[in-house]
């Protein structure tokens, strides 16, 4: 980005800040590009559906959508190279977050997207680079390597599996290779077709279906697959921190498992201890109380989304009538969270010490419960 103010930059209002950006012009239409996922301005105006910009001395309320195509992206970028020059495009966007359209005229405030079109949206942009933020971070690793050694120990070998936000199936293909049949969901269609190219590659056969379902939608289900149809289910990791009401989840979850079946799973927790202490240590009070908030303020979230965290005695009262609760286990204790990996990158010659220390304490009441994340076990009554 560049803060000249000049007839080739865009001003961007967001309330009372005003944000300049480079801009090019396609087909009636304007193209932004963000620099990172975590753009603020960029969640912003994709949440609402529109954007209030000036562009010299003309002013315009204008929609908002998301740029998917691969070849679209590589045509802007192109049109971004050729007006500000090769060298001032890869300084501004060395990691390109997401790629906007802005066209027509938008009235105010009536035509804000929906919030599941919102979070379709926001999954589908960072679908394509989704495996290096996850693989590419040594405690995301860990969170992975975790809940499949959990769901390993808790599911029967061969079980029938329902996965909820399956994302591009960092979990989905080790499950799948250890034998087991899973109908994998996800909201963004981006994530589920990645998932679909990366498993095509290997004999999994009828032992994976795959299915683009919102969280809340769940129930959906029942039509196609029947009541106690499930020998576990799953979801970690996002897709129900996602949810603002869980309630509908519940019972759509005790009818599509089987009796005694295990219902796994690994939620944002609201209660963190280590994250706060980072946010406190940056000198950020609010940070260091973020996960309070209802929902989380986009600008701390991950993801630039919007996250609702929950403790693990909410999620054990809210399933109380459906499941009971067989173990609960924090997942990072003393190791920071993903988005601080650049601090516990300093200790990957004893990471192996540490993570061993981490599980042993995770385990064990208290720490089991002030986690970044939990790992909850249930079973259906």
């Amino acid at each position: 980005m560049n803060n000249k103010q000049d007839g080739r930059f865009l001003l961007l209002s967001l309330g009372r800040k005003v944000v300049p950006l480079s801009y090019v012009e396609l087909e009636n239409s304007v193209c932004l590009i963000s620099d990172s996922i975590r753009s603020v301005w960029a969640s912003s105006i994709l949440r609402s559906g529109e954007a209030r910009v000036r562009i010299g001395e003309k002013k315009a309320m204008m929609n908002v959508t998301l740029v998917t195509s691969g070849e679209e992206k590589q045509r802007i970028s192109n049109m971004f190279r050729t007006k500000y020059g090769t060298e001032n495009f890869g300084k501004w966007f060395s990691s390109p977050g997401k790629f906007l359209r802005l066209s027509g005229t938008a009235g105010t405030g009536s035509s804000t997207a929906s919030y599941e079109t919102w979070l379709q949206e926001e999954f589908d942009a960072i679908a394509p680079d989704y495996d290096t933020h996850i693989m590419g971070n040594t405690i995301n690793r860990l969170l992975r390597n975790r809940s499949v050694s959990l769901m390993a120990r808790t599911f029967p070998p061969a079980s029938r599996l329902l996965e909820i936000g399956c994302g591009t199936g960092t979990e989905t293909l080790s499950l799948l290779e250890m034998g087991y049949n899973i109908v994998a969901t996800d909201i963004s269609p981006e994530m589920i077709s990645v998932l679909q190219k990366k498993s095509s590659k290997f004999e999994y056969g009828e032992r994976l279906s795959l299915q683009v379902l919102k969280a809340s939608s769940v129930s959906e289900l029942l039509s196609k697959y029947g009541e106690s149809s499930f020998d576990g289910i799953y979801s970690t990791y996002g897709a129900l921190n996602c949810e603002p009401d869980l309630s509908l989840l519940v019972p759509a979850f005790g009818s599509l498992l089987k009796r005694k079946g295990k219902l796994v799973l690994g939620v944002y927790n609201s209660i963190c201890p280590m994250d706060s202490l980072g946010s406190i240590i940056r000198g950020s009070l609010k940070g260091a109380f973020a996960r309070f908030m209802d929902p989380i303020p986009i600008e701390h979230s991950r993801f630039c989304i919007d996250v609702w965290a929950y403790s693990p005695m909410q999620i054990s009262n809210l399933f109380r009538e459906k499941f009971r609760v067989i173990s609960v286990e924090g997942a990072p204790v003393i190791i920071p969270p993903s988005d601080k990996v650049r601090f516990m990158d300093k200790f990957l010659r004893h990471f192996n010490t540490i993570d061993r220390i981490d599980r042993f304490l995770g385990s064990r009441w208290p720490f089991s419960y002030l986690g970044d994340h939990f790992l909850m076990v249930m079973e259906a009554i």
